[in-house]
């Protein structure tokens, strides 16, 4: 469960791109829960408790992939996008580590 009101930059895909790849098209369920993952470093179950854990990138990264194969099929557009993760997800990882994250860490639970 993602809280209503989270605000998610769409799986960061340039806009450039986006008529090719729209990141609220495909992307939008495995770019959401992504998001999310990076800044609070879990999901939550729909009593607001911690579901799943992703204390490790390449855990968070992992859930993408997979979220990408469920949603969308595309399995070699999927592959492409993780390839691109493995590459430049270290920027949002890290930006999510430095503290506005930490800060706001009570909000994800305040819905």
């Amino acid at each position: 469960m993602i809280p209503e009101g989270f605000i998610f930059n769409g799986a960061s895909i340039p806009r450039t791109f986006w008529a090719v790849l729209n990141p609220i098209g495909l992307l939008l369920i495995p770019g959401l829960l992504h998001d999310y993952a990076y800044r609070f470093q879990c999901l939550l179950a729909p009593d607001g408790s911690v579901a799943v854990e992703y204390k490790t990138r390449r855990k968070a990264d992992g859930m993408f992939l997979e979220v990408c194969h469920i949603t969308n099929g595309m399995i070699i557009l999927d592959l492409m996008l993780a390839a691109l993760l493995k590459a430049f997800g270290w920027i949002g990882w890290n930006k999510n580590r430095k503290g506005d994250a930490k800060r706001n860490m009570s909000n994800h639970n305040a819905s």
